[in-house]
Formats: structure tokens, sequence, C-alpha cells
């Protein structure tokens, strides 16, 4: 069971090599709810007023640190459910 959780970590790593942060991002699973209140949001920011060039490396700087912890989290929720127990072959 202990290799197994080393082939996980070496498949993401991987991935990662491969494509990028953006590849641990699969469509597996149950969809991500926030996606809608993200389409909602860039709608609002498109009918305001035009950013400045400082505005406008912020909200770059702070999108790109979101998606770093998006990521994050999602890597976490992966390490979480790979069981701790070499001998429990339940998964969680």
């Amino acid at each position: 069971m202990v290799s197994s959780i080393f082939s996980t970590i070496a498949n993401w790593n991987r991935k990662i090599q491969e494509g990028g942060p953006a590849a641990l991002e699969g469509k597996q699973g149950r969809p991500i709810k926030h996606v809608s209140k993200k389409e909602n949001n860039q709608k609002q920011v498109s009918k305001s007023e035009p950013l400045n060039e400082t505005e406008r490396e912020e909200l770059e700087r702070l999108r790109e640190e979101l998606r770093m912890k998006e990521l994050e989290n999602i890597i976490l929720k992966k390490l979480n459910a790979l069981p701790t127990d070499p001998t429990d072959k339940k998964r969680k």
C-alpha cells in the first residue's frame, strides 16, 4: 500500500512536469460549485470602468495567487484521501 502512495505522488509529479500545475486540475469527481460565481464576477468586472495598469497588475497577481491556493487545496485533499496506514485497504 505504501508503494501505491509513492506511485500516486510520482504520477502527480510527472503530470506537473509535463503540463504544469494546471495538469492536476483534472475533471474528476464532483464539479466545483464556485464556478458560476466566477463567471458572475467576471461579468460584473467587465461592466465596470477599465482598470489602470497598477490595478490590472494587482488583479493578475491576485488571480495567480488564488489559482495557486486552489491547486494547493486540491493537492492537500488528494493527500488526505490517501490511506495513512499501509495495512488499511479502505479508501476514504
